[in-house]
């Protein structure tokens, strides 16, 4: 996204006619077999328009463009088949550019979000994008060692500058239009753009160079590099004038100011620093988001500079009095849990930024966010009648939400170390507690009493299920066997043995007479099963072997399992099968990224997925 800087060298006024309505992106362009999407995505870019007026987000699904000062949303676009990586507007604020992973770059109207040109050419990741002054080439760079000079009116490939033995992350255009400065490696590198010809290379730095930056008058450039350092260049001479040894981790992203007086920098270190150019003293540090920032923008005025967070939101920051304005939310973490209510009707998902949120699952529309909670968020679970949500922590402590109000009922302390799951009993009576000390604990749900504690698994418990009528639970970890104990006494019943290593999931069918497990490896050698056991004599019954299989889930009903896949860095992938034949009913793909969890609805006609591009994806049942 390091690219998008080059709109504000360009302050030009244009006049826009009345935006576009913004289109529902819930039920725009879903993979097949899926009836609604949930949560806007991943920020990856952030780009104002020529008049500072708007500013585009881009994210893993689409690019979504914003009313500057009220934050409204006026369009969205959507056409790559994989997630954006980079944007930039037009000099003109006609066009935006974005470049994906899809290995393409698109082009799109910037006022009606209709989709103009593909520029084809590129054989891996498209990494960064950027036009020329003119508005008459773009340049692109991608994981396939290239940088591409494209002809913006016809999308005809001009040029393949050649010499980069990595992968292009950042392009930069001279103000003059007559230089490219990319980096590759260590060293940043200035080429000729009408010959191609390498004119000069920049070598101070002692690890690979993330960002580079033209001022404004073209008379210096900026790099930041992995060395935790920025460093200032003579773009005439290549001599370097100054370094800026402030950050404490890898510099990402550097931009200049349009006036050319300020350095922005954005680092690993989850802080965003602004320096004096001239000088290098270090003005201000930004550090609002919870988690650090992923893309940054300067307004052309130079008024606002605009920060894309990994927490989800979009900030907007006074250059003048380095303050806080304003904050837009709807993006999202990698979605880690999703869960039905009992009804059907709701959902709770859980991202990585361990926000709680519930979701209408008819509309899609936000209904709550249930805020109190400290600590990192392990799990997350309803009771049975949906009235109450149990959260595991960190912090070695269980909480019970109302789920109406998000109000905090209760606080349930006793294990030694962070809980890893938890799980109401069918009558919602009882709620049980794993955690990284070996144990589970049995909790009355309305008082908070601890009832049972029962150890001998020698690793943390992360895996467990009621049977149907509550007497007894089945435990489980990834290392270890699976457990059947009672609930009254705490009293241990059975171990299964044989084919339970690397266990994922445990699940009672509904009679209660049968146990399901699915493991990543059933046995020394085998690649993975999900096998059906005979819950009063521990026999086992049936064995599906399932290649690769990551993750195992079960519907309400035991009739169907969802299998989830490790993926093969394009992200996870998914299949249903019949529990009764082991026929394979569907396969199930992520949505411009891989699936971190899975849930059935209490009827089984819907599966929903929380996905690594922050969205959630509903999935109709054969």
């Amino acid at each position: 996204m390091k690219t998008i800087f080059i709109i504000t060298l360009f302050f030009l006024f244009v006049s826009f006619p009345p935006d576009v309505p913004a289109q529902d992106y819930t039920n725009l362009n879903l993979p097949e077999g899926v009836k609604l999407r949930i949560g806007k995505g991943r920020i990856t870019a952030i780009a104002y328009s020529p008049d500072s007026n708007q500013f585009a987000v881009a994210s893993t699904v689409g690019i979504w463009k914003y009313d500057a000062l009220t934050g409204e949303e006026l369009n969205f676009f959507m056409g790559h088949k994989n997630r954006i990586s980079s944007m930039c507007y037009s000099p003109d604020g006609k066009t935006i550019a974005s470049g994906s992973w899809d290995n393409t770059v698109r082009l799109w109207d910037a006022i009606t979000g209709q989709h103009l040109k593909i520029l084809t050419g590129h054989r891996d990741h498209v990494l960064t994008v950027c036009y020329s002054p003119d508005g008459k080439t773009i340049a692109s760079g991608s994981w396939d060692n290239t940088m591409r000079l494209w002809d913006t009116s016809t999308g005809e490939h001009l040029k393949v500058p050649t010499g980069h033995r990595y992968g292009v992350s950042s392009i930069y255009f001279s103000p003059d239009g007559k230089t490219i400065a990319t980096p590759i490696g260590n060293r940043v590198q200035l080429w000729d753009i009408n010959t191609g010809k390498l004119l000069k290379t920049l070598t101070e730095h002692t690890d690979s160079v993330n960002s580079i930056c033209f001022s404004p008058n073209g008379n210096t450039i900026v790099s930041g590099s992995s060395d935790n350092t920025l460093r200032l260049w003579d773009a005439s001479t290549g001599e370097l004038l100054k370094t800026f040894v402030e950050h404490t981790d890898s510099v990402n992203s550097v931009c200049y100011s349009p006036n050319g007086g300020t350095i922005v920098s954005r680092s690993s270190d989850n802080t965003l620093r602004l320096w004096d150019a001239s000088t290098g003293e270090l003005l201000k540090t930004l550090s609002e988001h919870a988690d650090g920032v992923n893309s940054v923008c300067f307004s052309p005025n130079g008024d606002i500079i605009a920060t894309g967070g990994v927490d989800g939101t979009v900030r907007l920051w006074s250059t003048t009095t380095r303050r806080h304005l304003k904050t837009f939310i709807g993006h999202k973490h990698e979605i880690k849990t999703v869960l039905f209510s009992p009804d059907g009707l709701t959902i709770l998902s859980r991202d990585s930024g361990d926000t709680l949120r519930l979701w209408n699952a008819i509309t899609g529309q936000l209904l709550k966010t249930p805020t109190g909670y400290q600590g990192r968020i392990n799990t997350i679970t309803f009771s049975p009648d949906g009235n109450t949500i149990a959260s595991g922590s960190w912090n070695d402590t269980m909480r019970l939400w109302d789920t109406a109000t998000g109000q905090l009922l209760s606080t349930l302390a006793g294990h030694k170390h962070g809980i890893e799951t938890v799980l109401f009993s069918p009558d919602g009576k009882t709620i049980a507690g794993g955690g990284w000390d070996g144990t589970v604990r049995l909790w009355d749900a309305t008082t908070g009493q601890l009832l049972n504690t029962l150890t001998g698994h020698g690793y943390n418990i992360d895996i467990f299920s009621f049977s149907v009528d509550g007497n007894t639970i089945a435990t489980a970890n990834s290392r270890d066997t699976v457990r059947l104990w009672d609930v009254s006494t705490g009293k241990l019943l059975k171990t299964l043995t044989g084919r339970t290593c690397h266990i994922s999931s445990v699940f009672f069918l509904a009679d209660g007479d049968i146990i399901a497990t699915g493991s990543s490896i059933a046995a020394e050698g085998d690649e993975g099963a999900v096998c059906f056991w005979d819950a009063n004599t521990g026999q086992l019954l049936k064995t599906f072997p399932n290649e690769n299989v990551a993750r195992v889930y079960f519907s309400v009903d035991g009739q169907t399992f969802a299998c989830i896949y490790d993926g093969d860095g394009t992200g996870s992938t998914g299949s249903l099968f019949s529990a009764t034949t082991g026929q394979l009913l569907k396969e199930i793909f992520g949505n411009a990224g891989g699936i971190i969890s899975v849930e059935f609805s209490p009827d089984g006609k819907t599966i929903a997925t929380g996905n690594d591009d922050g969205t959630i994806l509903l999935w109709e049942v054969p």
